[in-house]
């Protein structure tokens, strides 16, 4: 019956304690866990201006958006690192708005349940982060592994990921709004979409996925690729040591896209299948192996290019 209001609330002390506020509570203290698992649900929106402390124990906090989109202010935290578990449930949106986790005190687990939505405003730090098959969207940096089902991921700007991102059912989405970097390997996803116009994306480990569109920013990959590239205007640099499994398309049109090869790599498939890109260059002292057919307006070599199939300049 409406949001209520505390000066504050504290569990007593009884472990397997469970209270929910289905409209939401604004609390003006610090709320904190006394014992491992206790529940905590929030079902609206609520503010507690102190926080919400895990205290190192096991517990859980649960906020549920199934009767409306809701938001959640104030700092999640735990005084013991890799303890105390952040759940969201429910249809609707459920808005983070604050820090969950901090460095050196990660939470244990952040999950977004199947069908769930949630938009974190703030940094992120658990030992593991799932997402299932709903969305997530991250509007400060991220630090744990990721789990990604068959939902989606969307990274704001100016926002980085630290730490891996895997999907154990080999689907999912993850969608890169801005200038990021992902310092983690990304395993089995269905779609990377990264790069608008004016950002910069840096993959720092090895990616995996069936496709990666890249808008007409910059990608830098610094670890190997396994997937088939559409590039649509940008610029894709690739470090030494790198090989990419899989074709790199221009799918924008032809004498746009720009490709450099910073050392010694291999591609397995075609690079231009649909349209020529504007330019390919290699660095001195390398060894470019491009095993598929080569279509560009302009290729330039500083070192050794091998071709194994057709090319068009």
């Amino acid at each position: 019956k409406g949001a209520q209001y505390f000066t504050k609330l504290t569990f007593v002390g009884a472990t397997s304690s469970a209270a929910t506020f289905a409209a939401g509570a604004n609390v003006t203290n610090e709320v904190e866990f006394t014992a491992a698992d206790q529940v905590l649900t929030f079902g609206g929106d609520s503010t507690l201006t102190g926080g919400i402390n895990f205290a190192a124990k096991a517990s859980l906090l649960v906020l549920d958006s199934s009767d409306k989109n809701s938001t959640f202010t104030g700092a999640i935290s735990t005084t013991t690192n890799k303890t105390g578990a952040l759940e969201i449930e429910g249809e609707n949106l459920f808005t983070v708005a604050s820090t969950v986790g901090s460095n050196g005190h990660a939470l244990s687990s952040v999950t977004v349940a199947d069908d769930a939505n949630a938009a974190f405003s703030s940094s992120i730090y658990a030992q593991d982060i799932t997402v299932g098959s709903g969305s997530a969207k991250f509007g400060g940096d991220v630090n744990g592994a990721i789990t990604l089902n068959s939902g989606t991921i969307t990274v704001a700007d100016e926002v980085d990921i630290n730490g891996t991102i895997g999907s154990e059912s080999k689907a999912g989405y993850l969608v890169l709004d801005g200038t990021t970097t992902v310092t983690g390997a990304i395993s089995d996803l269905t779609n990377i979409s990264a790069a608008p116009s004016g950002k910069t994306v840096g993959f720092d480990s090895t990616v995996s996925a069936s496709t990666i569109d890249i808008a007409s920013g910059t990608v830098n990959f610094n670890g190997d690729v396994d997937a088939n590239i559409a590039v649509k205007g940008g610029t894709v640099n690739i470090a030494n040591g790198v090989d990419i499994t899989g074709a790199i398309d221009n799918t924008k049109a032809s004498n746009t896209g720009y490709i450099t090869f910073a050392g010694s790599s291999v591609v397995s498939e075609a690079i231009g299948g649909t349209y020529a890109f504007n330019t390919i260059t290699t660095t001195a002292n390398s060894t470019a192996s491009l095993q598929g057919g080569v279509n560009a307006q302009t290729l330039v070599f500083n070192g050794d290019v091998l071709f194994g199939s057709n090319t068009t300049i």
